[in-house]
């Protein structure tokens, strides 16, 4: 529910900052999806990308926390009562999985083999009327994952 990320009236969280974005990077997670503050956002920061969509029940607070966003953030978007050019009065996000996989195999074979597969997540923020006010795609992370037991695969096998 609560930013680890947000430029609107309730900030940052530290403790998310300090206990959950550690396990985020350490796990190997693509984002972080999150509400509460009542705007909408997207960041980008070390390979990992911040999603909040708080509009649901009104837009917008204030952009009050924006120069407390790490240096190394890379701001995407932001909808806020000081960036609303499209004049929200709420909003919501949509998500949606692609992917694709090729299928070969010998002719009659009866069997098939994955030659190529990519997965992507489309995320589209929106007005109140379901408008789009913004859309990305998100790609697994390359990143490998390490478990406590020694074991490692990359992101993409997890």
């Amino acid at each position: 529910h609560y930013p680890v990320y947000s430029a609107c009236r309730h900030g940052n969280t530290p403790y998310l900052i300090k206990h959950l974005e550690p396990l985020l990077r350490r796990y190997g997670a693509t984002g972080y999806l999150s509400g509460h503050d009542h705007c909408q956002m997207h960041i980008r920061r070390g390979g990992m990308e911040y999603v909040l969509t708080g509009t649901g029940d009104g837009c917008c607070y204030d952009a009050s926390n924006l120069r407390k966003l790490p240096d190394d953030a890379e701001l995407m978007y932001l909808l806020s009562e000081d960036r609303n050019p499209h004049g929200a009065r709420g909003g919501f996000a949509g998500f949606e999985i692609v992917g694709t996989k090729g299928r070969s195999g010998g002719s009659g074979s009866g069997s098939g083999r994955t030659t190529s597969s990519a997965t992507v997540m489309k995320v589209r923020l929106h007005d109140e009327g379901g408008g789009v006010l913004y859309e990305t795609r998100f790609s697994p992370r390359k990143a490998k994952v390490r478990f406590d037991d020694g074991g490692e695969v990359t992101a993409e096998e997890a």
